[in-house]
Order: structure tokens, then C-alpha cells, then sequence
């Protein structure tokens, strides 16, 4: 992770995202060089306490119905 031409892109994100949640739910079931980047990080957004891929709200259509 300390190269910066293997840092994460926002191609990657989906990829991180869901490795971060896979981390939450099993620290042991990540690479160990994602598992010390993860728990190197601080939480700041509350995604640790309710990790959630999806938005919090209903989905609608163009117009408004689901």
C-alpha cells in the first residue's frame, strides 16, 4: 500500500469497499497487507459500526414510483 502506483483509483472502489466490509465482518479473511492498511485507518464515517454497500434510502424510479 506504500506504493504509490498500487494505491487504490476510483476504478477500485467498489473492490475496497467491499474488502473493508469483508474486514469488518472477519478481520482473518483479508490479505494481511489490506488487514494492517484497514487497521491502520481511523474510523470517521461510522461504517465500522453499520457497514452498508447500498443507500440507506428506498429506491425509486424516474418518476417517483417504486
Amino acid at each position: 500500500m506504500s506504493d504509490p502506483t498500487k494505491s487504490p483509483n476510483p476504478m477500485s472502489l467498489p473492490f475496497v469497499e467491499a474488502l473493508y466490509a469483508d474486514f469488518l465482518h472477519d478481520p482473518s479473511s483479508v490479505p494481511a497487507e489490506w488487514r494492517r492498511q484497514f487497521e491502520s485507518m481511523k474510523e470517521s464515517n461510522g461504517f465500522a459500526a453499520r457497514p452498508q454497500l447500498e443507500p440507506s434510502f428506498p429506491r425509486r424510479t424516474l418518476y417517483g414510483t417504486p
